[in-house]
């Protein structure tokens, strides 16, 4: 079976059997609700869906990215995803608002890592960073 992003997501919000580890939604605040699960695998999972694009995903870089991390927002869909060593957790937007806060947590709890770095011939060493401001919604 392929993997995709909408597969990922639906079985966090509709299953109900003890057997995926689903545990209850929890309510963050009024305007959002997170969900768990945990899933043996790796983030190439979510990265390398067939409809990761389609769906509107985007990675959300971090210091910690690895093979066994990642973490990726939606704002078509208001949602952020995180892979931790296996846990899946999924933040459930319902306002624009609400989905800027979450951001914005983001922003102050996860490093913002260089996506990548180069050096020139005169050994200058030049860092691109990721511009979280384009993750956010205007309003």
């Amino acid at each position: 079976m392929k993997t995709t992003t909408a597969l990922i997501i639906t079985a966090l919000l509709e299953s109900k059997s003890a057997d995926t580890c689903r545990l209850s939604p929890e309510v963050k605040d009024a305007e959002r609700t997170i969900y768990r699960m945990f899933y043996h695998g790796s983030r190439y999972m979510i990265d390398f869906a067939e409809d990761y694009f389609l769906e509107a995903w985007q990675q959300f870089d971090t210091d910690q990215d690895h093979s066994y991390f990642g973490v990726w927002i939606n704002k078509k869909k208001l949602m952020t995803l995180c892979y931790c060593e296996g846990d899946i957790i999924l933040v459930v937007c319902t306002t624009p608002a609400a989905f800027n806060a979450e951001i914005k947590e983001m922003c102050s709890f996860y490093v913002n890592a260089p996506m990548f770095s180069t050096l020139n011939e005169y050994n200058v060493l030049t860092r691109y960073y990721q511009d979280r401001s384009k993750f956010f919604i205007e309003m």
